[in-house]
Formats: structure tokens, C-alpha cells, sequence
């Protein structure tokens, strides 16, 4: 088995995969499918061996999604063993499976997220904080256009994935109609870093209505702001054309992205 993933990773899942799917699967095969069924020859796989790894995987507290996820990691490898004619059929497809755990939503209050954006408009570098770069006519609004209000803010009242409000550019909001357009998606890519892609799938292209852009809320007020005293560059790694505003010094995101590292950060 362990010859035959090596095989099908490199022939089939790479060249067909998003980068972070395929080291998802990967990571997933050596953790969970390796050290149980990795020995074994490919052609006496059997449905109780790959039964007994995910029963190993409950016993040791991993959830029923984390044993769904390895099953069809697993199942998919297997299925292209019958494409190739190198078995008849895919012993994955005779296991049980455990049901899937519903869990509660939990949201926060509206006293919650107050406490919050409170919290971060007082945290961190804030490009447009006062006396730290505040522009003229947003000194002269007396608002404090912090970009970590804005964006939790946004991320709040909108239900954007992170991959999805880290990378907007400004000609995707609409600070009129109080709407965002998602148009692309901010991955990992194979070096650590990160990249932007294609979202997965046309429905995740869309427009979405965000409470805090709408006219007269106080968001939407932070947001102009920020936008009239933004002056954030962000690094020649990230591979994304620049957007020009009216004032020539927009950049491709509007949060700084920072590359250098495994982490994102506004």
C-alpha cells in the first residue's frame, strides 16, 4: 500500500488536486492509513483491515468527520486502483462508517460582539489609528477607522470564510449598496506562504450582503474612513495584480497580508 499512495499521489492526485487539498491528503494518509495499512500488499487490502484502522481512529477520540474525511481520502486512492485495472473492485466501498456528530452553533451576542470589535479596534499596528497615520479628513470626521474593527467587523455581519474576507480588493465593495462581491479565495500554497486562487466551486462566487457597509451604520462610517486613509503596501510576493483607487496607492488587498511565514494577519 505504502508503494502503490506513493504512486497514486504522484500519477493521479497532484496533477488533479488544489495544492492544499493534496497536502490534506497527504498529511491524512501519513497520519491515519500508513501506520495501519501500509504494509500490506494492495491486492489483500481487505474491508476488515480498513475497518480495524478507523475503529483504532475512534479509540483514540477522533471525531466521526475526521474518520469520514480519512474513508474517502482512502476510497478515492483505491478507486484508481480499479481504473488501472489493478483490482476489481474497492474494498473501502464494504466499511461502516460513523455517523456524523451535529453540533450545536453557537453565535456570539450582540453584547459579544461589541465587547469584541471594542477589543480590537484598541489592539495591534492600526495604519490609520490617531497619531499614528490618521489622515486629515478622517481626524476631521473624528473616527477611528482602525483595521481591525473593519475587518471583524465585516467578517461579523457578512459570514465571509477568512480565505474569502483576507483577500478582497476594494472595487469588491460596495460601500452604496452595503454589499461584497467574493471573487477569489486566499490558499496555502506548497512553499508555507500563501496565494490566491479560484474559489472552489461557481457557488462561492457571489454577492453578499454585509450589515456594517450599509448606509448609516457605524461600520460603514469606520470602513470610508479607512479606505480615505489607506496607505497599507502589501508585499511583491503575493502574486495578485494591483487594483488603482482614485488616489493611485491601492494595492491588491486591502488587509496586509504577510507571506514570509505560515500566518495571515490584518
Amino acid at each position: 500500500m505504502d508503494q502503490y499512495l506513493n504512486r497514486w499521489l504522484k500519477d493521479a492526485a497532484e496533477g488533479s488536486l488544489r495544492n492544499r487539498t493534496f497536502e490534506n491528503y497527504k498529511d491524512v494518509l501519513e497520519r491515519y492509513i500508513r501506520p495501519q495499512v501500509g504494509p500490506v500488499k494492495l491486492s489483500k487490502l481487505t474491508p476488515l483491515e480498513i475497518q480495524g484502522a478507523y475503529n483504532k481512529m475512534r479509540a483514540d477520540g477522533l471525531s466521526a468527520r475526521t474518520v469520514r474525511y480519512t474513508h474517502a481520502v482512502l476510497r478515492s486512492s483505491v478507486n484508481q486502483a480499479v481504473k488501472w485495472q489493478i483490482l476489481y473492485r474497492n474494498p473501502a466501498d464494504y466499511v461502516d462508517l460513523p455517523r456524523n456528530e451535529k453540533k450545536e452553533m453557537r453565535a456570539l451576542t450582540v453584547e459579544q460582539v461589541g465587547k469584541f470589535l471594542k477589543a480590537a479596534e484598541t489592539s495591534g499596528t492600526c495604519a490609520c489609528n490617531p497619531k499614528r497615520g490618521m489622515s486629515a479628513k478622517a481626524e476631521k470626521q473624528e473616527l477611528n477607522p482602525c483595521r481591525y474593527t473593519s475587518l471583524f467587523g465585516l467578517a461579523i455581519t457578512s459570514g465571509l470564510r477568512p480565505g474569502e474576507y483576507l483577500d478582497l480588493q476594494w472595487p469588491d465593495i460596495d460601500l452604496d449598496r452595503g454589499t461584497v462581491m467574493v471573487r477569489r479565495a486566499l490558499v496555502p500554497d506548497s512553499e508555507g506562504g500563501w496565494t490566491f486562487a479560484e474559489p472552489k466551486t461557481k457557488q462561492s462566487l457571489r454577492t453578499v450582503p454585509a450589515s456594517s457597509l450599509a448606509q448609516g451604520h457605524p461600520l460603514s462610517e469606520l470602513f470610508t474612513a479607512f479606505k480615505i486613509s489607506f496607505t497599507v503596501t502589501v508585499p511583491s510576493n503575493v502574486p495578485s495584480p494591483a487594483m488603482q483607487s482614485d488616489t493611485g496607492r491601492l494595492p491588491s488587498a486591502i488587509f496586509t497580508i504577510t507571506r514570509s511565514s505560515s500566518t495571515v494577519t490584518a
